[in-house]
C-alpha cells in the first residue's frame, strides 16, 4: 500500500501569539504533510505575516485560502477541510504544538479501510507551555464505533485526522445541533468524531501526541450563599433542562442518520452509497444506531419528568416505569447505571417533598 497523503486543515484568527511554536511543530513532522492548507478567519494582528513568512520555505506547498469573511471557527474549519487535496485531514488549532510522531502514528491508523477517522490522547500545557498532565487518563490503543461510547462523545478536534471524503457529508452537518450552543451546527470535532462512529469505525491512540494549551481562564467557582432548598432547586431545574436538551439532541441524530440512509438507498447521492460500501459500513448498522437515538430521546424525555415531578406518588411510578422499560443497567454505555438509578430516586424524591421546591416551581 502507498502510504496516504496527509493534508493539514488549519484555521486562524489573531493567533500571532502562539502561531509560530506550532508551525514549527508541523515542520518537525516526522511524516511530512502533503500540504498545509490555512482558513484565516479575518485576522488583525500578525498572523497572516506569520504564515507568509513561513511557507517561502516550508519544505512542503502551503496555501493560504482567499478572504471568506468572518464565517466563525465552524464554517472556516469545515471550508478548509474541504480544500484539501490529501486522502487525509488533519485538524490544527493555531495554538498548540505537535509532538513529532504526531501525523506519523494518526495515519497510519487508515490502513484499515474500515477505519474512517483516528484520535490521539494528548498533554495538557500551560499557556507558557508547562506540562499539566494528560487530557484523559491513559489507554490502550482501541478501534470504536459509537455503539461502544456515550452518546454524544468527542474529541477535541486537532487531536483527530479523517479520511478527506467525508466531506461528502457536508449537507448533513448543515442538518445538525450543536451538543453546547442551541442554534448552532456542530464544531468539526463533534460532527466528525460522530459522523465516523456512526457510519464507520474510528481508531483511539493511546499515545500522547500533541500538547493542549490552556488559555488562563476567568475566576470561577466561588462558594455561593444558596440556602439547601434552593441549590435543590437549582439542581432540579438543570437536570430537567438537560434531559430536556438531550431530547432534542438525541432527535436530531437520528433524523441526520435517517436522512444519510435514504440518501443511500434511494440512489438520491450515489456518492454516498458508493463510500459506504467501499469502507465496509452497513446500511443495517446505520438503522440500528438510528433506533438507538430514538430509543435515547424517550429515555431522556422519561428522565426530564422524573427531575420535575412535583408528587411524591406520581413521582414513584414514574420511576417504577423507567425502571420497567430498561431505562438503567449495567455496563451500557448508552443507559445510567444502577446508581444513576439511585441518584434520580434520592434526588428526585427530595425535591417532590421539598415545600421550596413546589413554591418555585420547574
Amino acid at each position: 500500500m502507498t502510504e496516504p497523503r496527509v493534508s493539514i486543515a488549519l484555521a486562524t484568527y489573531n493567533g500571532e501569539r502562539y502561531l509560530a511554536e506550532q508551525l514549527a511543530s508541523i515542520r518537525a513532522q516526522t511524516l511530512a504533510p502533503a500540504e498545509l492548507v490555512v482558513g484565516d478567519d479575518g485576522s488583525t494582528d500578525g498572523t497572516m505575516g506569520i504564515l507568509a513568512r513561513f511557507a517561502e520555505d516550508a519544505p512542503f506547498p502551503v496555501r493560504i485560502l482567499p478572504p471568506g469573511g468572518r464565517l466563525g471557527y465552524r464554517l472556516n474549519f469545515m471550508r478548509t477541510a474541504e480544500a484539501c487535496a490529501g486522502d487525509l485531514v488533519a485538524f490544527c488549532d493555531q495554538d498548540d504544538v505537535w509532538l513529532p510522531r504526531k501525523l506519523e502514528a494518526s495515519a497510519a491508523a487508515f490502513a484499515d479501510p474500515t477505519i474512517l477517522a483516528s484520535a490521539h490522547n494528548v498533554f495538557l500545557m500551560t499557556a507558557e507551555g508547562d506540562r499539566m498532565g494528560r487530557l484523559k487518563p491513559p489507554f490502550a490503543d482501541r478501534t470504536v464505533t459509537e455503539r461502544d461510547m456515550p452518546p454524544f462523545s468527542f474529541f477535541p478536534g486537532f487531536t483527530m485526522t479523517i479520511r478527506r471524503d467525508l466531506v461528502l457529508f457536508e449537507a448533513f452537518w448543515r442538518m445538525s445541533d450543536d451538543t453546547f450552543n442551541v442554534g448552532e451546527r456542530l464544531g468539526h470535532d463533534t460532527w466528525f468524531f460522530f459522523l465516523a462512529s456512526a457510519i464507520g469505525r474510528m481508531r483511539l491512540i493511546g499515545e500522547e501526541l500533541a500538547l493542549y494549551r490552556q488559555h488562563p481562564a476567568n475566576v470561577s467557582g466561588q462558594k455561593s450563599d444558596r440556602s439547601l432548598g434552593s441549590d435543590l432547586a437549582a439542581k432540579l431545574k438543570d437536570r430537567t433542562a438537560e434531559y430536556r436538551r438531550r431530547v432534542e439532541l438525541a432527535r436530531n441524530r437520528a433524523d441526520i442518520l435517517d436522512a444519510i440512509l435514504e440518501a443511500a438507498r434511494s440512489g438520491r447521492r450515489p456518492e454516498i452509497a458508493e463510500f459506504l460500501k467501499s469502507h465496509g459500513a452497513s446500511s443495517d448498522g446505520i438503522a440500528e444506531l438510528r433506533d438507538k437515538y430514538m430509543t435515547l430521546e424517550a429515555r431522556s424525555r422519561r428522565r426530564a419528568e422524573i427531575y420535575g415531578e412535583r408528587s411524591p406518588l406520581a413521582l414513584a411510578g414514574r420511576l417504577g416505569r423507567s425502571a420497567l422499560l430498561g431505562d438503567y443497567g449495567v455496563s451500557d454505555p448508552w443507559r445510567p447505571s444502577l446508581l444513576g438509578l439511585a441518584r434520580d430516586v434520592v434526588t428526585g424524591v427530595a425535591g417532590a417533598v421539598s415545600p421550596r421546591r413546589v413554591s418555585e416551581g420547574r
